[in-house]
C-alpha cells in the first residue's frame, strides 16, 4: 500500500515510514533511460528501501520478474547492500544499515 501524495516525505523523497508514493515511483521510473539493465533498476530501487519490502514489490517497481528481483537481491545481500528480513514467505529485503 502506497501513501497518498499529501503525506510527509523526507528530503530524499521517501516518506518517514519508508513507503514511496505512487508519484515517487513514477518519477523513479521516468529517470531510467532505456539502456538501464534489470540489475541497475533493482539496485536503484534497493537504495530507497527503508523498511522490509517483499521481492514482488521490488520486482514491480523495477519492472522485472520476481525471479530476477530475487536473484539480484540475493547478490546485493551477499555484498552488503541489502539485508534479508526474516525467514518466512514472502521473502523480504531492506537496505543495509551500512549503506544507510
Amino acid at each position: 500500500m502506497y501513501m497518498g501524495e499529501h503525506d510527509t516525505e523526507s528530503a530524499g523523497g521517501i516518506p518517514a515510514n519508508g513507503v514511496p508514493s505512487d508519484k515517487a515511483v513514477r518519477q523513479e521510473r521516468e529517470q531510467w533511460d532505456e539502456g538501464k539493465t534489470v540489475k541497475e533498476r533493482i539496485y536503484e530501487t534497493t537504495l530507497t528501501l527503508r523498511e522490509p519490502t517483499p521481492v514482488s514489490v521490488v520486482a514491480d517497481r523495477a519492472e522485472c520478474t520476481p525471479a530476477s528481483a530475487r536473484r539480484h537481491l540475493r547478490w546485493f545481500a551477499e555484498i552488503g547492500i541489502v539485508e534479508p528480513v526474516g525467514e518466512g514467505q514472502p521473502a523480504q529485503f531492506q537496505r543495509s544499515k551500512a549503506v544507510a
